[in-house]
């Protein structure tokens, strides 16, 4: 069920976007200090909508061909069955994620390719960092390139990316070890 201010997606009828949506919704904030983050945050885009949620360590957005209005929305049920989200009313302001994502772009930041969620999780934990596998939310023949940053910053996110997902998550230190492993698996691979 899609409203102006409700959206609603069953595991039985929507799969795939109920995954997708079950990710984003595990990075709400549970910190009734930082309200911005107690919710998810619908962007209208030219077809659907994007739904981000940030918790301060982790970062989800998504890309839905769904129909709603944009703003802050409340998570009322998030179970293995149901996910149902209600528009907040009043002002929430949707904090301004898009400032700590990384250039992805293949000169600022080592890219590893794959397919599936194996691949994903694989590539992160051969780089001493485990990404947790219920966040990447991937079908088997779904391609994902996992990203992390040249700087040479002691922190770094390590992102995962595609045509419908951005998945962000901090802190992770980079060190030379790091980037030399990278380097290895991609000419193990060409």
């Amino acid at each position: 069920m899609f409203g102006r201010n409700i959206i609603e997606l069953s595991s039985k009828t929507h799969k795939q976007d109920f995954q997708r949506l079950r990710a984003v919704v595990s990075c709400v904030s549970t910190d009734i200090k930082r309200m911005e983050l107690n919710c998810v945050h619908v962007t209208k885009e030219e077809n659907g909508i994007l739904v981000t949620a940030v918790d301060g360590v982790r970062l989800r957005s998504d890309r839905f061909l769904l129909k709603t209005s944009p703003g802050a929305y409340g998570v009322k049920i998030n179970n293995t069955q149901r996910i149902v989200l209600v528009k907040l009313s009043g002002k929430v302001k949707c904090p301004e994620w898009r400032r700590v994502v990384p250039s992805t772009e293949k000169a600022d930041a080592y890219a590893i390719e794959g397919i599936g969620k194996h691949s994903a999780v694989w590539a992160s934990a051969a780089l001493g960092y485990m990404l947790n596998p219920a966040m990447v939310a991937l079908t088997d023949e779904e391609k994902a390139t996992l990203l992390v940053p040249r700087d040479k910053s002691s922190r770094s996110p390590v992102v995962l990316k595609n045509e419908k997902t951005l998945y962000l998550q901090m802190p992770v230190r980079v060190n030379e070890k790091w980037i030399q492993t990278v380097e290895q698996i991609k000419s193990k691979a060409a």
